[in-house]
């Protein structure tokens, strides 16, 4: 295995995130584009989380449209797509065989991740809450929101360690 210290993890890609019937919440999937072709530019596995449904607030059942993956976000070689049965997204099986993507993180000393996520979202303040427990620290990416892309401004950057 290859050594990488700090890695991408987007947190919020499947359809229903971009899709939400609230416009104030929708998030714009520029960013999310954007960050991707630029760690694959970079070579670098992309980590996708995909969330079960039912694991929290307006989560979309498993299997159903909102629940795959956004079209302009798809999962290519290379790429980690965790599927994510719990509130944990670091315990969450990878495809490629029986290890949990910490696992899989830890055998690349990869101890850094560069998280993108719908602000305020419960997958994001999960990943948070988990993340100290594997060494791991987060730092957030900013995207935006139909709400602040048409105020013309974003979120902040917290680069700040999960706790």
């Amino acid at each position: 295995m290859t050594s990488a210290s700090r890695l991408p993890l987007f947190l919020t890609v499947q359809r229903h995130y971009f899709e939400t019937s609230s416009s104030a919440d929708q998030l714009s999937v520029h960013p999310f584009r954007q960050q991707l072709q630029e760690a694959r530019d970079q070579g670098l596995p992309v980590i996708l989380v995909q969330w079960d449904g039912g694991l929290f607030p307006d989560t979309p059942e498993t299997f159903s449209r909102g629940w795959v993956l956004h079209p302009d976000i798809r999962a290519e070689e290379g790429d980690l797509l965790v599927r994510a049965s719990s509130t944990d997204p670091f315990a969450g099986q990878l495809p490629e065989g029986d290890i949990t993507l910490a696992q899989h993180l830890q055998g690349l000393d990869c101890r850094e991740l560069d998280v993108l996520a719908l602000p305020g979202s419960p997958e994001l303040a999960a990943a948070q809450e988990y993340a100290a427990q594997y060494g791991l620290t987060l730092h957030l990416a900013p995207v935006s929101t139909a709400q602040t892309a048409d105020q013309g401004t974003g979120p902040g950057t917290d680069s700040g360690a999960a706790s």
